[in-house]
């Protein structure tokens, strides 16, 4: 029975990760530039949010989040609520 639940775990793993790079795919080269100039400073991608027909990184660093749009700016205070 453990084995099952370990590989439902990987299995649900890859589907996040083949959606996620999926998203990343989708981000335009100025979002792609300006997360990892964010990663440089310790940001981390913990989700790509779609609106309409566009997608917008999140990212985090300390409890502090960041997005960027579509032409690449990096707004550090955004107004988000995130669920937990």
């Amino acid at each position: 029975m453990e084995s099952n639940k370990i590989n439902i775990s990987k299995n649900e793993r890859r589907n996040a990760e083949r959606d996620q790079a999926k998203r990343l795919s989708q981000l335009s080269n100025p979002q792609k530039y300006s997360m990892q100039a964010l990663k440089i400073f310790g940001y981390s991608l913990i989700f790509i949010r779609q609106i309409d027909d566009k997608f917008i990184p999140i990212l985090a660093f300390n409890n502090q989040f960041a997005t960027i749009n579509t032409d690449g700016e990096i707004d550090t205070t955004p107004n988000l609520q995130i669920r937990q």
